[in-house]
């Protein structure tokens, strides 16, 4: 199952288990709220930083065994980034954005956008927590874990995000609503129900990241001719979609 995500991006992610071994207590809505601004800030205003990236996605809310697990890396320095996870290459500069995907064979150019790796927006959380019928939180160590569960009818069955005690993002957790899928077997098509989960695990904070100017750089990728892009020879067979404004003009 290729794992695709809304929110493009919070690490050292603990497991479903942990919350076995210990307690949760009931969460105000302005606590999660002041808590999530916290870590949406820390990545926000954080020059200068990079963590590596882990997506596990799990048939069920409980399981152990991971469907797929994939590895990447987050970079900002200033206005610059660069990501890679599941096949999918985002970069950054002041001019452009290009997300290079592998599996389409398709690179798409904006003009830039927000540097949040993984957090979505103030606005959508506030959307997700009116459509919530329970907040609770768990101390961990040095990080706290705050947890929403959702009323009937959404994607989402709950969503968990943790943030230690410097106000950095350390996991995202979706649970999704039931979902059917269908798989061939023995000549016979069956129906399968699972409940999915996906964890985000954010591990190897460096602040201040290290870098090379060449990582934010597109010309790996793109190149300016007569005020047009175009693909180099190293992504010839993909295709390019350009949506900046100043293209359009």
């Amino acid at each position: 199952m290729k794992t695709r995500v809304i929110f493009c991006f919070l690490c050292a992610c603990s497991t479903v288990a942990w919350s076995q071994s210990a307690a949760w207590e009931n969460a105000s809505r302005q606590e999660l709220v002041a808590a999530y601004r916290i870590s949406y800030n820390w990545f926000i205003n954080t020059p200068s930083y990079s963590f590596k990236l882990n997506y596990i996605s799990y048939g069920d809310a409980v399981s152990k065994e991971p469907i797929e697990n994939s590895e990447g890396y987050y970079k900002r320095v200033a206005n610059n980034c660069v990501s890679e996870i599941i096949g999918i290459k985002t970069l950054q500069n002041a001019n452009l954005k290009v997300v290079v995907d592998t599996a389409d064979r398709l690179v798409t150019v904006t003009d830039p956008g927000n540097l949040s790796p993984a957090m979505t927006g103030q606005e959508e959380l506030m959307a997700l927590l009116d459509n919530a019928r329970g907040l609770k939180k768990m101390k961990q160590s040095k990080s706290t874990r705050y947890h929403i569960d959702f009323k009937e009818g959404g994607q989402y069955e709950a969503y968990e995000f943790i943030v230690n005690d410097k106000g950095q993002g350390e996991g995202l957790t979706y649970y999704y609503q039931e979902q059917i899928t269908r798989a061939d077997g023995e000549g016979e098509d069956k129906e399968i129900k699972m409940k999915p989960r996906l964890e985000i695990r954010f591990s190897d904070y460096q602040v201040p990241a290290k870098y090379t100017e060449s990582e934010f750089s597109e010309r790996g990728i793109l190149v300016h001719e007569k005020g047009k892009l175009n693909l180099t020879a190293a992504y010839r067979n993909f295709r390019l979609l350009d949506y900046r404004l100043q293209a359009k003009k």
